[in-house]
């Protein structure tokens, strides 16, 4: 008898800090297919892309790796504005923004139902958010 099996969920984890990218990495590739980007150009390339069952968003990131983009807004991607594109395109997957002020966005994002949630907070709850969200 052949078993087959469904492909596994995949996530993409968009952040320009390499530590926080591998620790999520770690974290979730034990459940999930995960890609990662390190910057906003190359996550909205990857979310038009689509195939996509789960978004982790950096609030604050660079548009080209390694620029130092306090200098120029036109090369910032801002994970809020990425969210809500990301939205239009998966009305239905769970989408995390981490943020250092997570507060700040959860009134502006909460008609994207978007998860707005502190980088200071224990990763295990991205974890457990998506085991909650996404469908089998």
């Amino acid at each position: 008898m052949l078993l087959l099996t469904q492909p596994m969920r995949k996530i993409l984890v968009a952040d320009d800090e390499h530590h926080i990218v591998e620790s999520l990495i770690n974290l979730l590739s034990k459940h999930y297919e995960v890609e990662y980007v390190r910057n906003g150009k190359k996550a909205m390339e990857n979310i038009n892309n689509g195939g996509l069952d789960g978004i982790v968003l950096d609030w604050d990131m660079p548009h080209i790796p390694g620029l130092s983009y306090h200098n120029s807004e036109d090369q910032k991607f801002y994970g809020n504005e990425i969210a809500k594109m990301a939205r239009k395109l998966y009305p239905n997957i769970p989408i995390i923004l981490r943020s250092s002020a997570s507060s700040e966005f959860t009134d502006e994002l909460k008609p994207f139902n978007v998860f707005c949630l502190d980088k200071s907070v224990d990763k295990e709850i991205i974890l457990k958010y998506f085991k909650e969200n996404i469908k089998e």
